[in-house]
């Protein structure tokens, strides 16, 4: 995807997010190197949103290493608020993959037991 006024290429388009978007070209290595370079200017509402989907989506798709950490305006500023903010959303989505566990102990099925139906926890 480019910008065709400016033929910059649009890092934050959804037809780049998933598998980089980029067939013939090895995928940009895209279970490896997945982007977090915004198309925003600012570190904003807009750059958190395009990493956090962007960070999530190529996660879930096999990611195994973060790229482009902070990057603003397609890769041609680099922002510390930025590279703070994307920090903060790969903890999330570190967490969110780890799952949860299902167990005995974590339904607590013998409490819930006890306290009833019309208990209050």
């Amino acid at each position: 995807m480019a910008d065709m006024r400016t033929m910059t290429g649009i890092y934050a388009a959804p037809e780049n997010r998933v598998h980089g978007g980029r067939a013939g070209t090895l995928l940009w290595l895209a279970d490896l190197w997945p982007r977090r370079a915004s198309d925003s200017k600012l570190p904003d509402e807009q750059a958190a949103a395009e990493a956090a989907f962007s960070l999530l989506l190529e996660t879930l798709c096999g990611a195994q290493m973060v790229h482009d950490v902070g990057y603003l305006e397609s890769g041609r500023l680099n922002s510390v608020e930025q590279i703070v903010i994307c920090d903060e959303l790969i903890s999330y989505v570190k967490r969110f993959m780890t799952g949860l566990a299902i167990n005995e102990e974590t339904l607590a099925l013998d409490v819930i037991d006890a306290v009833g139906p019309h208990g209050d926890f």
